[in-house]
Formats: structure tokens, sequence, C-alpha cells
């Protein structure tokens, strides 16, 4: 089947790190899975990572850690902020709603990307206005 969406792929030297947040901790699910590449999901939300030697068509330094962030869909924002803090895992932003509508929160993976958590809380003004 041919892809529909945007698949964010990263390059990293933290590939197991990376797996054990994912899978472990913030409750995503091993979408595939080969030699020194990961693809994981969370609903429609996919994200993928390799490390740096295991395509020969790519020779690319691992991600920096800084500038990248996800915006992740969930049924209850609040409640997935619950589960990753009994993971272990902090969130940098408290669960709030934003000005935009959406109550979310966010959480740094091993590799330095954001991931925003988010269920849309309100219709905006510009929402209503079509």
């Amino acid at each position: 089947m041919q892809p529909d969406r945007i698949l964010p792929l990263f390059v990293t030297d933290r590939l197991e790190a990376t797996r054990r947040f994912y899978v472990e901790q913030a409750g995503f699910e091993v979408a595939h899975e080969m030699d020194g590449y990961l693809a994981v999901r969370y609903g429609e939300a996919a994200i993928s990572f390799v490390r740096p030697d295991a395509m020969s068509m790519l020779r690319e330094r691992p991600f920096a850690g800084h500038g990248a962030i996800l915006s992740v869909p969930t049924r209850d924002a609040d409640e997935k902020a619950r589960q990753l803090g009994l993971a272990g895992v902090a969130a940098l932003v408290p669960v709030e709603t934003r000005p935009w509508g959406w109550r979310s929160f966010l959480v740094r993976d091993p590799n330095g990307v954001l991931l925003d958590f988010f269920h849309v809380a309100a219709e905006t003004p510009a929402d209503a206005a079509g």
C-alpha cells in the first residue's frame, strides 16, 4: 500500500534507548523493525529512526537533538501525561489548554525530539468562523 502521509525519519546512534522509550514508556507499538531501523506508531501517527551506518545511501550524522517537535494526537492528554509519568517520563511542559484549542503537554525522547501529545479541547473563534 502506498503511504499517504509524511513519515519523519531521524538518524540516531541511540536506537535501543529510542525503542525502550517509545515502546515501553510512551505506549507506541513497533510498526517495522530490522537491523539498524525502527518504525513506531501511535494510532495514525508514525515516526522512524535509523542508525547512521544502516543505509548505504545515507551517510548522515545523528540528529543533533534540537528543533524538532512532533504533534501526536491522543484521546486524552491528561491521561496520557499521567501514564507517561507512571512510566518515569517527566513532562517538559505540563498539560494545559493552549490558545488554539489544544490540550497538550510536551516530553523529550532520547534523541531530543519533542513530542507534543494533544487532544482538541475547544473550538477556537477561528474554527467557528469557518
